[in-house]
């Protein structure tokens, strides 16, 4: 009885880190002709990001069907304020990160294109084991491919803290 009361309040007490799924396009994006190099920018980037994901699929795909079969870019490539910071320049390095960061897809899911800055999966005992803190960027450009036309979102998955204080609010913030 004396633990369940002193578990019921956690105020002031309560301080997690977990991931935050960030989308840095706006929406659905249209890829057009396939082996066109498309940029996207992220100025002044905020927080730690374990990977960023790029989320494909048919062209001709409409609302429910954008994730039932994912399309892998041909190459990604992310350039951070004029300096290349990773490239997976061949569709082999991009099945290589997912298989070597653990996404393997099976016969029923395919995973979407990662880039991974943390060795979060196959490598690790599931603790946190780093990312990149992209918070003394001031642009980082991320250059992708697709091998056909499609459907694309770009997330990043950042680290946050989630805390409740000695007044019951709950805050989030990045790391």
């Amino acid at each position: 009885e004396a633990a369940r009361r002193s578990y019921s309040d956690l105020r002031g007490n309560y301080s997690i880190v977990n991931r935050r799924f960030t989308e840095l396009t706006s929406g659905w994006q249209q890829y057009e002709s396939a082996g066109a190099v498309v940029h996207y920018n992220q100025f002044q980037p905020q927080g730690t990001v374990t990977e960023v994901q790029f989320i494909a699929c048919a062209h001709s795909a409409d609302d429910t069907t954008h994730t039932a079969e994912y399309i892998l870019p041909t190459s990604i490539v992310v350039t951070v304020d004029a300096v290349v910071v990773k490239s997976l320049e061949t569709p082999e390095k991009v099945r290589a990160e997912l298989w070597t960061n653990g996404f393997v897809p099976n016969s029923t899911f395919k995973s979407p294109g990662r880039m991974c800055f943390a060795s979060h999966a196959s490598q690790s005992d599931h603790l946190f084991s780093g990312g990149y803190n992209m918070q003394l960027a001031s642009n980082v450009d991320f250059s992708f491919t697709f091998a056909e036309a499609v459907r694309y979102k770009i997330v990043a998955v950042q680290i946050q803290r989630v805390s409740i204080d000695a007044v019951g609010k709950i805050r989030a913030s990045l790391t």
